[in-house]
């Protein structure tokens, strides 16, 4: 299976302060990609394709449970044929310390404005 990884523009927002206080955390998201590539059920789903993945921030030193939690959403395309692709779309990260947890129901919000920007993207390509 081919991956196809997007990163929202709010996931760099909340990202930003977290890169500058650690400064593994670059490192540690490249190897989540990869991990994620390499063990397709990581994470704890959230329904409606949202995963919530526990990230280790090695400068932390504190473990996957003290870390970040990563928020994801899947969409696998072209099911059962030879060009099958997940797409996988970073949505929102924080620091397990900061915050203890999220609710779904944002995110879906988030992940709808990003669908539909792509969308309009796709028709303006289209007309050209």
């Amino acid at each position: 299976m081919k991956y196809k990884f997007h990163v929202l523009q709010n996931f760099s927002k909340e990202a930003k302060p977290l890169l500058k206080k650690y400064k593994s955390l670059k490192k540690d998201l490249i190897k989540l990609k990869e991990e994620i590539e390499a063990n397709p059920l990581l994470g704890t789903s959230l329904g409606g394709g949202f995963k919530k993945i526990r990230l280790n921030i090695t400068t932390k030193s504190k473990g996957k449970s003290g870390g970040a939690r990563v928020i994801t959403h899947e969409v696998v395309f072209n099911i059962d044929t030879d060009d099958e692709t997940k797409s996988v779309i970073f949505v929102s990260i924080y620091d397990k310390s900061e915050i203890e947890s999220k609710k779904t129901s944002d995110f879906k919000e988030i992940v709808e404005e990003f669908r539909n920007m792509e969308a309009q993207q796709s028709k303006e390509k289209t007309k050209k």
